[in-house]
């Protein structure tokens, strides 16, 4: 990737942030859904996606409101809380 070859100092860290930024442009071209508790954007997309299965539209309030909670920063209440406890504990 270019950033690799311009990028002037290198270090752990450095390195780390490249190959962590190209996986992620990888995966949004292949394959996405890897990126679902990984990328914010992904993982809300997804999240929205899944609750829509259930025959609730774009317009629905319902669906409004878990977009709103999604931002939600209280750990007892927020669904990203959630969903990252459940997916440490592969539930």
């Amino acid at each position: 990737m270019k950033p690799r070859r311009t990028l002037s100092v290198r270090n752990a860290e450095s390195d780390w942030i490249l190959r962590e930024w190209s996986e992620t442009l990888q995966l949004l071209v292949q394959n996405r859904q890897q990126l679902v508790g990984k990328l914010d954007w992904v993982t809300k997309q997804w999240l929205l996606k899944t609750f829509m299965r259930e025959r609730i539209r774009w317009d629905d309030p319902w669906l409004a409101s878990l977009d709103l909670e999604y931002h939600n920063i209280d750990p007892e209440r927020a669904s990203t809380w959630v969903w990252k406890r459940r997916r440490k504990h592969g539930g």
